[in-house]
């Protein structure tokens, strides 16, 4: 399975391949299950003093072409803004519990990473150490697309963490970093990668985009298990913007009555799966401290009253009576 995420050849993969045991064990949620290359390399690393600066030098280590046939394909592009278009078409072949997402607002383009997921992590050097090593591989895999060094205009990271690493990471970006985030993004300028890519090739281009669109099919077609998937996909993006059914249909390339009627085979539902997540999900957000106006966002209410009143139909009781039993 060359296509997923890292080639077998690669160098790194002998030290992901064992990696997920241990941090299931440690984290058991079972959407963590599929992130084996960057969860391998937190394994590899974790422990070690500094872990969160190790990522950041590992990430800049990584190439593009460590993506296997994506990355070349990525690299054969023509402008920076087919390999955008490409990275949300093809995400699946990374990941399908990190959704990728590009906002655009006047003259700055934001790179972003939702990673609810792995928000019970919050505080600890894992989720500092696979923040840091995402950050720093999008950054890398940027200059390399375009050959030449760029820096962001800001980056916003999920952990919060001491002022020294907050001047570290200046210092290695030239730019504003923000913690505590509701995702980790990457702000770029679009002047400065608005650019043709110097090693894009009609012929690679065109020889690897049936290739990988079969992948895709296949990954759709063997997944088999739609609800596990579905759920991966929402924990993944909760509290997006842009998240809905349809978004979700989108994403999976079915339409949204093909989607109801394998749930309805597997005797579930969107709305149901959807409210599973959210259950799940508060619960991890209160234990972090989060005020019910940021959890009722994440968990994509429009309304704070209107969360408030889902939580009391989980639990039979209010968010602050639940926080009293955590204290006890």
């Amino acid at each position: 399975m060359k296509e997923l995420f890292f080639d077998r050849e690669s160098l790194f993969y002998n030290k992901l391949k064992n990696a997920k045991k241990e941090l299931e064990e440690q984290y058991p949620i079972e959407s963590l299950i599929p992130i084996e290359s960057a969860l391998g390399l937190i394994q590899f690393f974790y422990g070690k003093k500094d872990a969160y600066k190790i990522g950041a030098n590992i990430g800049r280590q990584l190439k593009v072409h460590d993506l296997g046939s994506l990355g070349y394909f990525l690299l054969s592009c023509k402008h920076t803004f087919f390999v955008k278009e490409h990275l949300d078409k093809y995400q699946f072949l990374l990941s399908d519990t990190f959704n990728f997402n590009f906002n655009f607002d006047k003259e700055l383009m934001t790179w972003n990473l939702t990673t609810p997921i792995l928000e019970q992590a919050t505080g600890s050097k894992t989720l500092q150490f696979l923040c840091d090593l995402e950050i720093a591989f999008r950054h890398q895999m940027i200059n390399e697309l375009l050959q030449k060094e760029i820096y962001p205009n800001s980056i916003r990271v999920l952990y919060i963490s001491s002022e020294e690493h907050k001047k570290f990471l200046e210092k290695k970006y030239n730019c504003s970093i923000k913690f505590g985030a509701n995702i980790n993004s990457i702000t770029y300028k679009i002047s400065d990668i608005n650019h043709y890519i110097p090693s894009s090739n009609y012929h690679v281009y065109h020889t690897l985009q049936p290739k990988l669109n079969e992948l895709l099919k296949k990954w759709n077609e063997n997944e088999g298990n739609y609800s596990l998937k579905i759920r991966r996909l929402i924990l993944s993006n909760l509290g997006h913007h842009n998240f809905s059914f349809e978004y979700l249909a989108t994403k999976l390339n079915m339409s949204i009555r093909n989607i109801q009627r394998q749930l309805q085979k597997e005797g579930t539902s969107y709305n149901q799966l959807l409210e599973e997540c959210r259950k799940e999900m508060v619960i991890i957000y209160i234990k972090n401290n989060l005020k019910s106006k940021d959890i009722a966002q994440r968990l994509g209410y429009l309304e704070t009253n209107s969360f408030a009143r889902s939580f009391k139909k989980w639990y039979q009781m209010s968010i602050k009576e639940f926080k009293k039993t955590l204290v006890s």
